[in-house]
């Protein structure tokens, strides 16, 4: 009789321990995205009076997460632009509940990489990414970055391992300031700045970038540039500049977009140059400088638009190099500090 009753204690014992254990574990389960071997995604909180600010003092790993753009509405993802390809409409996962101020989370392989939010805080010096549509689309999106020279918080080696398992990944193009401007003087108060960029291709196909030419690229209302960019705590500079590209083709996107002359980089690792020079200056005060290199793609445009080119494809967004800190003296000419600052 007794050994009866100690069975049926025991079996009672273990088949609470189960439930207990099975509760425990589905309530934990609703605290993360689902539990993948490989995932990528982009996520809201689930407490929406949490704003970008308070989450410099939270830990991310204690708040609830909850769907939003997840590895299945995905296409893919270029690592150069950060640019999302979408395969759903943008406006319907843009019409949740936001503001400005709403952050989002960006999660790879389960671990949360970083937090972002909808729109730009009003001190901009603050590194911060936002998440924005493309114009003219429907299906692009873009992790900006700013600003520049601070160190890129999107770019994780988790995302990136993630993203290639998932077969999302596109490498993009990486563009590299070559060296320091050579600043010479024209005449006694008129000087010429000149520059030099690379951009290497580092898809598997041939990518198509505007050939600028020093004209302006226009989508829609806005206007843009293959640009370098000077500047320091008293001066700023932008220089249009020329691409000098390896083959050009006429694309016609048609209205409400321009034509485009493209400028094609056909092969992995092929290297492209692209010269900034002939830039008067009335004068550059002597100081210490900073300087990057802004090359910028298609901005828009309709996926059947885009899908017009078969061997390869447009590069959509915008990359920034390398940016170079120098110093500048007048009598002494440029001297180089750092070929890649990055500051935290």
């Amino acid at each position: 009789m007794r050994a009866k009753v100690f069975l049926i204690n025991n079996t009672f014992q273990y088949l609470l321990f189960i439930i207990t254990i099975g509760f425990l574990t589905g309530c934990s389960k609703g605290n993360e995205p689902e539990d993948k071997s490989s995932s990528f995604g982009i996520y809201l909180l689930e407490d929406q009076s949490i704003t970008w600010e308070d989450l410099k003092t939270r830990n991310l790993d204690s708040l609830k997460l909850k769907d939003w753009i997840t590895d299945d509405k995905i296409d893919f993802y270029d690592y150069s632009t950060h640019v999302i390809y979408l395969n759903v409409d943008y406006n319907t996962l843009f019409s949740v509940p936001h503001n400005d101020n709403t952050p989002f989370v960006v999660v790879a392989n389960e671990k949360r990489c970083y937090y972002g939010r909808f729109s730009p805080p009003q001190d901009t010096t603050q590194p911060h990414v936002v998440i924005k549509p493309l114009e003219l689309c429907n299906d692009l999106v873009m992790l900006e970055f700013n600003p520049p020279h601070r160190k890129d918080i999107r770019v994780k080696d988790t995302i990136k391992i993630a993203l290639e398992k998932l077969g999302k990944l596109k490498n993009g193009m990486n563009i590299y300031l070559n060296r320091v401007p050579n600043i010479d003087y024209i005449n006694s108060t008129r000087l010429r700045i000149e520059f030099s960029a690379s951009a290497i291709n580092l898809d598997d196909k041939v990518l198509l970038i505007p050939q600028c030419k020093g004209d302006m690229i226009k989508v829609g209302s806005r206007i843009y540039y293959s640009r370098v960019i000077l500047y320091n705590n008293y001066n700023f500079f932008a220089f249009k500049g020329h691409w000098d590209g390896c083959n050009a083709d006429t694309l016609d996107l048609s209205s409400p977009l321009i034509k485009y002359q493209l400028t094609s980089i056909p092969t992995k690792l092929h290297i492209g140059s692209s010269s900034f020079h002939d830039f008067p200056l009335e004068n550059l005060p002597n100081g210490n400088y900073y300087c990057y290199h802004e090359l910028y793609g298609l901005m828009g445009g309709s996926k059947s638009l885009r899908q017009t080119v078969t061997d390869g494809r447009i590069w959509v967004g915008y990359s920034r190099s390398n940016t170079i800190n120098f110093d500048y003296d007048s009598s002494k000419g440029v001297t180089l500090v750092n070929k890649n600052i990055i500051l935290e």
